[in-house]
């Protein structure tokens, strides 16, 4: 077992903020983070930070997984910006700035409606695709050079509503959010390892899929 002290990662969920937003499809980042905080960082507590509008949790030091050839990596900033989705890119830069955070050590997680619901990508270096708060992002940093993993929020519904923006803004169905709350444990050890460059390339083209969803 060797050790290994890595450039600071920055683990950044995306959604609106507020009670009205809190189970929304388009709040898939904020669910799939606070999912993985309470998996692996029960005892850590969001903090709101006012120069960064943002919530966040400094995470300094933590064990990576057994069965990788690091014992431990350092350190871990998760963060949820409270700007709506559409100024992410403000706090995620006044964050990346601060703590100098490079962009290729930036993971965004965001809702994707090319994506079915139960399924992920995890992707660098691509466009927006139409998702505004992706689009914030890469305005602010300059660069698309930075990770981004995918959550499918397709789904049959979908068809029903016929109005995209709606969609989205609209609660995840019962079935949905089961799907959600079972889905980031899965995503939880290839979060956890996108910590360590040396896991990176293994993970790069990881396509992540969960059980089929059946409304």
């Amino acid at each position: 077992m060797r050790f290994e002290i890595v450039f600071m990662k920055l683990l950044v969920g995306l959604g609106n903020p507020g009670k009205k937003y809190e189970n929304t499809r388009h709040n898939t980042g904020f669910i799939v983070l606070e999912n993985f905080r309470k998996e692996h960082f029960p005892a850590e507590k969001w903090k709101f930070e006012k120069k960064f509008n943002s919530e966040i949790i400094l995470i300094k030091d933590y064990p990576c997984f057994k069965e990788t050839p690091l014992k431990k990596v350092s350190p871990l900033l998760l963060m949820k910006p409270l700007t709506l989705m559409n100024n992410s890119g403000d706090a995620v830069v006044k964050v990346s700035q601060y703590y100098k955070i490079a962009p290729r050590d930036v993971t965004v997680i965001h809702d994707d409606l090319d994506i079915p619901l139960g399924e992920s990508r995890l992707q660098k270096g691509r466009g927006a695709a139409g998702h505004h708060g992706v689009a914030s992002i890469i305005a602010a940093l300059g660069t698309k050079d930075f990770c981004r993993l995918r959550v499918g929020i397709d789904s049959p519904l979908r068809k029903k509503v016929n109005d995209d923006a709606n969609f989205v803004l609209k609660n995840f169905s019962a079935k949905e959010q089961k799907a959600l709350k079972e889905f980031p444990r899965q995503l939880a050890e290839r979060l956890f390892c996108l910590c360590s460059r040396d896991l990176y390339g293994r993970l790069f083209n990881w396509r992540g899929q969960a059980s089929p969803l059946h409304p």
